[in-house]
């Protein structure tokens, strides 16, 4: 698959779904002297200190690019990779709803909910894929803030979000 376009149409969709939810980029890691695949996303401070979970402190989701990274450099990757960490899906709730999306799921275990997705956005079961997974996400998310969800800001992701994937050689 193209990098660019292809890929990172997919990728930046992906991000804005998931800051739509006002899930947040640690966008500590692209500033770092190392190669940066992926963007990282927590939960937004709002819910952490509501909700008082240890849980909800960590990492929520990865979104990565996948593939060779001479071969990234070259505009290739073999896909793009969502992943969401199994115990805080189940501390928020979450865990049911996105497990059973089996479309392009590449791992459910006790750790993570992988999926993979190699195909471009626009692509019919991708667009499938996407919606099941963002309408089950979005009604949950709404549903545990609550009223409070117009008063929690959206995010903007970061700038450098758009430069993924960063090489330093």
């Amino acid at each position: 698959m193209l990098l660019d376009p292809m890929g990172k149409v997919l990728f930046m969709e992906i991000c804005k779904r998931l800051r739509d939810n006002k899930w947040t980029v640690d966008d500590h890691q692209f500033y770092k002297d190392e190669d940066v695949t992926e963007a990282v996303f927590a939960l937004p401070d709002y819910l952490v200190e509501r909700e008082d979970n240890p849980e909800f402190e960590k990492d929520i989701a990865v979104v990565k690019y996948e593939g060779d990274p001479g071969k990234m450099k070259e505009n290739q990757i073999d896909g793009v990779l969502l992943k969401f960490y199994t115990k805080r899906l189940k501390a928020l709730d979450l865990h049911e709803s996105i497990s059973e999306l089996k479309m392009f799921q590449r791992k459910n275990n006790a750790t993570t909910v992988e999926f993979f997705i190699d195909r471009v956005f626009a692509d019919e079961e991708v667009q499938e894929w996407f919606d099941k997974l963002f309408s089950q996400l979005d009604a949950q998310m709404t549903d545990i803030y609550g009223d409070e969800i117009k008063e929690i800001p959206i995010v903007l992701l970061p700038k450098r979000l758009h430069d993924l994937p960063l090489h330093t050689t």
